[in-house]
């Protein structure tokens, strides 16, 4: 998903997770897509020149931060954040 348009800028995104992991993020990309989660991954352009320097961080858009944690804390993803008080 590419990153938030213009008419989205008042809406607040948070965190979720962090990974280094490009096979994660297409995964969680997917599940995403298919709940119609407003997100973009911070860095991932980044990432993927630099691998190992700084993770790619999941922006989950404020109102739908629940119903993202509950699509993801069943996966099996190698993810390295899944924010404790969320889950």
């Amino acid at each position: 998903m590419a990153e938030p348009k213009q008419e989205n800028q008042n809406i607040e995104f948070k965190p979720v997770l962090s990974t280094y992991n490009i096979g994660d993020i297409a995964f969680i990309k997917s599940l995403l897509d298919c709940e119609n989660i407003n997100y973009y991954f911070n860095g991932e352009n980044f990432n993927l020149m630099r691998l190992t320097v700084q993770p790619v961080v999941l922006m989950v858009q404020e109102n739908q931060l629940e119903d993202t944690v509950n699509i993801l804390k069943d996966t099996e993803i190698k993810f390295m954040l899944l924010s404790p008080e969320r889950i």
